[in-house]
């Protein structure tokens, strides 16, 4: 959810790249794991064109990522979730 219009995400729950939509206003993508971790995974992110901060906000079926300014369309985010018992 979020991420513009027409998002694309390709990977696995492990390792995962979000392609930004267009629209130009969102802030928040929200990314469903193929596979719930048994405990909320440690997630990294890094864009390839955003200097900003995020938010990451991991759960075990999901993780939120939040910017502190609109992401920029057709940006990359590159994410690895790194579970543990």
């Amino acid at each position: 959810a979020g991420g513009g219009t027409g998002p694309a995400i390709v990977g696995t729950d492990q390792v995962f790249v979000v392609t930004i939509g267009t629209g130009g206003t969102d802030t928040t993508v929200e990314v469903t794991f193929a596979n719930a971790f048994t405990n909320a995974p440690c997630v990294f992110v890094e864009s390839d064109t955003d200097i900003v901060s995020y938010k990451i906000t991991p759960l075990t079926t999901k993780v939120t990522i939040t910017a502190t300014v609109a992401f920029t369309a057709g940006s990359k985010l590159y994410c690895q979730s790194v579970g543990y018992i």
